[in-house]
């Protein structure tokens, strides 16, 4: 129980900034110990065989910022040859990025770390994936990667539902791969319990600039407090990637990294966005079915 416990409080600081609005619910701990025995099976911690240098978004003056890089850096721990480097807000239009393989967003807030980079610094991050760089957003670094809002990124083909409403809450959803992202990720079919704090709900924006994204995984269940609306997260994109320029470009709405039995996505993820390969499916088209299993 000690790592539930662990885990509870960690799902828990990540949202500090934001109102309270809903309890995790941690199931049963036997049955919690299956699954998460099953998944940390399946989706199995990556064999690297490259150096990997990955640029992490922090500002060292934002408790929430360290909170999400600890927890980014953790699930990174131990692969073999990957190497982080904290970025400050500042960094990214003075620095050099292409010394980089992949440039991360972890978790906080979208619009703190849209307009601390300011213009230059999210010009930088553009040109860098144009190049060939990886770009990796986790729930706020997932918002930042979207178009629409005037400190975005603009790397994604989509924008949120309700962008000036998307406090809805945090605790528990599930999540389903698709096709694509069982091949990227693991062979796992069912709907898994994520950790969830008001990530992104993402649609197709319809830029012809851009390319469509693919879908790797649904959300088959929603959390919509706070007066959000309902009724439009069930069956709605959890992670999808797409490129830009020569570059991939990686969003995640929900919290992998600290959730039991699915550590391994993120290492996962950052090899994909690093090794050069073609997309494993084909972008949907601007209309996407979510079907369920």
């Amino acid at each position: 129980m000690r790592y539930h416990a662990l885990w509870f409080g960690v799902a828990m600081t990540l949202a500090s900034w934001l109102p309270a609005s809903r309890a995790v619910v941690v199931p049963a701990a036997h049955q919690r110990a299956e699954v998460t025995a099953t998944l940390a099976r399946v989706i199995s911690f990556p064999q690297n065989t490259r150096s990997l240098r990955i640029a992490v978004f922090l500002r060292s003056d934002n408790s929430t910022s360290v909170l999400n890089y600890q927890a980014f850096a953790q699930r990174v721990a131990g692969l073999p040859g990957a190497t982080i480097t904290a970025l400050a807000p500042r960094d990214f239009a003075r620095m050099d990025l292409s010394v980089f393989d992949v440039i991360v967003f972890p978790g906080g807030s979208p619009a703190s770390q849209g307009r601390s980079i300011g213009e230059a610094g999210r010009e930088a991050i553009r040109r860098y994936v144009e190049n060939g760089g990886g770009y990796l957003g986790i729930c706020a670094g997932a918002f930042l990667a979207t178009s629409g809002y005037p400190w975005s990124l603009g790397l994604l083909n989509a924008r949120t539902v309700e962008p000036n409403n998307w406090i809805r809450g945090r605790g528990e959803v599930d999540v389903q791969f698709s096709d694509d992202g069982r091949a990227l990720l693991g062979d796992y079919s069912p709907a898994m319990p994520m950790v969830y704090v008001n990530g992104p709900i993402l649609e197709p924006m319809g830029r012809h600039d851009l390319p469509p994204y693919t879908v790797a995984a649904w959300y088959r269940s929603e959390i919509a407090d706070n007066n959000t609306p309902r009724n439009v997260m069930v069956n709605s994109p959890a992670f999808v990637h797409s490129t830009y320029g020569r570059g991939r470009v990686f969003a995640i709405s929900p919290h992998p990294e600290v959730t039991p039995g699915l550590e391994n996505i993120v290492p996962r993820v950052l090899l994909w966005l690093a090794s050069g390969q073609e997309p494993v499916s084909r972008p949907v088209s601007g209309t996407m079915v979510a079907s369920t299993r």
